[in-house]
């Protein structure tokens, strides 16, 4: 009775099973929290790598200005020469281009509010078209660092509407007024 006992009322439990799914949990338990530590530790260290890398980047795009710095200083000792001037300003451009910036070319080009700002508007021909650049605008890998301030064409509704006659106008049925 005692085998077939035992096979009718499943395993016998003894208090070894439960300790062993205890220590289990405990394990994974303990597993999770240095996982999670390990997660946070990294996160930090990105993080921080993140911020040491940019500031390094930023510092060597300082030390490539300090150079045209340099140039300006030497042009405002010689404020007559206009020369020293065009230089510093064709290093600026060039400076600028090694970095992917690039001006937006705005007169006679179309308006377009993505890469332009219409800061005035005059009467012209081409409606929408710009007149005149008041402020370059650059832009960078494709995307808009500043917008261009243009002077933008509207064409002057007074001519147009002068060569068309205005429809004479019914008088109206109930008060015979025009």
């Amino acid at each position: 009775m005692g085998d077939e006992e035992k096979k009718e009322n499943g395993p016998e439990k003894t208090d070894e099973a439960p300790a062993n799914t205890s220590d289990g949990v405990q394990e994974l338990t303990d597993h999770l929290k240095r996982l999670q530590a390990e997660f946070e530790n990294y996160k930090k260290r990105v993080q921080k790598e993140t911020a040491e890398t940019k500031q390094r980047s930023k510092e060597q795009l300082l030390c490539e200005l300090l150079p045209i710095i340099d140039e300006f200083e030497l042009a405002l000792k010689h404020p007559d020469d206009e020369t020293g001037i065009e230089l510093v300003h064709k290093k600026m451009v060039s400076f600028l281009r090694s970095h992917g910036v690039e001006c937006i070319e705005c007169v006679g080009k179309k308006f377009d509010p993505e890469m332009h700002n219409a800061t005035e508007m005059k009467e012209g021909e081409n409606d929408g078209a710009i007149l005149e650049e008041i402020r370059k605008g650059y832009v960078c890998n494709g995307r808009v660092l500043r917008h261009a301030d243009v002077c933008v064409s509207k064409k002057d509704e007074k001519k147009e509407t002068k060569g068309e006659e205005e429809p004479k106008k019914q008088p109206d049925e109930k008060t015979g007024n025009n």
